[in-house]
């Protein structure tokens, strides 16, 4: 993130012997003359944000958070405006830097009924119900709004990233990663992150560029938009050799086409 500083995050489980190993891992990367980006995680980030920014933090965030659960069952959108202020409103009121977090999901159900040993006299054992979960369309616009948040605030969010609750959280209910059906794999949760992330389909693109010079013949911004338009189909359809590359593929389209999108909307407005 901003000047190449490798990104690190650490949780808020492990107290003096955490910060040794972060001061130990702060030394060895300046041997190597790296600068990581310490983000400190903690369910109660902004409280501890003092003391977090005196021993070298960068920014704060949260991994997950029960809030919106504690009193029983609420829709996940209620779960989910909870979450997000929690590390956003604090950040924005107090001028924090900040790494926003995105929830997926939060029911304990798994781990009431098979008690992990470390979490045996935690609340949520007494609780009754959880957050409902979510559908494919609320995880959307739960990463849509993160995106949003941290695009329109740089100033709090210099890392321009945010975390994403979570790939296999499984027995905690928030996940992305594919998961077993008779029927084959199920990927939705993970093609639904992709459908946000890569933006409109290309079939949408081309229909707003022809609507947007629908009765213009011959023009020298539609021939550049089909140019541009074409330039990013070429990268979408390159053989996914390596992971990597498939990576720097999709970023190089998301730079791409937002630049379109807006160009098409711009001639929309002067057309």
């Amino acid at each position: 993130v901003g000047g190449d500083r490798p990104l690190v995050y650490t949780m808020h489980i492990g107290g003096e012997e955490l910060n040794v190993r972060v001061r130990e891992l702060k030394s060895a990367a300046a041997a190597r003359g790296l600068n990581p980006y310490f983000v400190y995680l903690n369910n109660t980030p902004d409280e501890m944000w003092p003391k977090m920014k005196a021993l070298g933090y960068d920014a704060y965030g949260m991994y997950a958070t029960a809030k919106g659960a504690a009193a029983g069952p609420c829709p996940f959108s209620v779960f989910a405006t909870n979450m997000e202020s929690r590390v956003r409103g604090p950040a924005l009121e107090k001028g924090i830097p900040c790494v926003p977090s995105v929830q997926t999901g939060w029911d304990k159900t798994p781990r009431q009924e098979y008690v992990p040993y470390w979490e045996k006299d935690e609340a949520y054992h007494k609780q009754r119900g959880f957050p409902d979960f979510p559908t494919l369309d609320e995880i959307a616009d739960v990463i849509r709004r993160g995106r949003e948040f941290v695009r329109e605030h740089p100033e709090i969010c210099p890392a321009n990233t945010y975390s994403i609750y979570s790939w296999n959280e499984f027995d905690e209910g928030g996940w992305l990663c594919p998961t077993w059906t008779p029927h084959g794999p199920d990927t939705s949760r993970i093609e639904t992150v992709r459908r946000v992330l890569a933006g409109p389909p290309f079939a949408d693109v081309r229909r707003q560029v022809a609507e947007a010079f629908a009765g213009c013949g011959d023009c020298f911004q539609r021939e550049r938009l089909d140019k541009r338009l074409e330039q990013a189909e070429r990268l979408a359809s390159l053989p996914n050799r390596t992971m990597l590359m498939q990576a720097e593929l999709d970023e190089r389209r998301l730079k791409l086409m937002p630049e379109l999108i807006e160009e098409v909307k711009r001639t929309r407005a002067f057309g």
